[in-house]
């Protein structure tokens, strides 16, 4: 795919954290992924390997950064072997691991996101995509002053939730709020459908979480 002078050719690496959206999206684009092996030694530690030509080009990494392996460590790889030929790098995280400890709960506890953040501030990628995050802090736990990272986009999707319930308006009853912090905008939103709200009283262990 050709951009204006202003952008190299694109190219979009997929992880393998969520192969089968990442595949949707290089449909919708019109672009071929690049291949990149990613698979694990033996032992269990990742082995990651470009295979194809980035030279030049602006490349999109999508990734769901999410803790079923180490996902964060396979950006922070593949980041590795395409740094050096690659114009510039961008990450697009449909999903960031951590997001949920954002702060202090209880003594002697550590903020997770920030590491995460750091960790993924120091990969190598320019820019970044996140999108729905738990706090509107979070765009501020990332590095922007000491690594090539610089630019991050935090994006609301709930707009398009709107328009989609606003278009199927009559297959819905009323609108519900998983916990107490989220009744505002849910109310908000059933005030734009005009149906009721309601919310779960929600309680969460401090010490595991669920």
């Amino acid at each position: 795919t050709k951009n204006n002078s202003r952008f190299g050719e694109l190219g979009l690496i997929i992880a393998n954290s969520h192969k089968a959206l990442g595949l949707e999206v290089a449909k919708i684009l019109g672009v071929t992924p690049l291949l990149v092996e990613s698979k694990p030694f033996p032992n269990g530690e990742l082995d990651v390997r470009r295979l194809g030509d980035v030279s030049g080009k602006d490349i999109c990494i999508f990734s769901s950064l999410h803790a079923g392996y180490d996902t964060v460590r396979e950006l922070r790889l593949i980041c590795g072997s395409i740094g050096g030929c690659a114009s510039r790098i961008f990450g697009v995280f449909p999903f960031v691991r951590d997001g949920k400890s954002d702060h202090v709960k209880r003594f002697g506890e550590t903020v997770a996101y920030k590491a995460t953040a750091l960790e993924i501030s120091s990969s190598g990628v320019d820019a970044i995509a996140i999108f729905d995050q738990h706090s509107s802090q979070h765009p501020y736990f990332y590095d922007t002053t000491h690594y090539r990272l610089r630019t991050i986009h935090h994006i609301y999707l709930m707009r398009i939730l709107i328009e989609y319930a606003m278009a199927h308006r009559d297959q819905y009853d009323s609108v519900l709020a998983l916990d107490a912090g989220g009744f505002k905008r849910n109310k908000k939103i059933a005030d734009i459908l005009g149906l009721p709200v309601s919310f779960i009283i929600k309680e969460r262990d401090a010490r595991t979480r669920e």
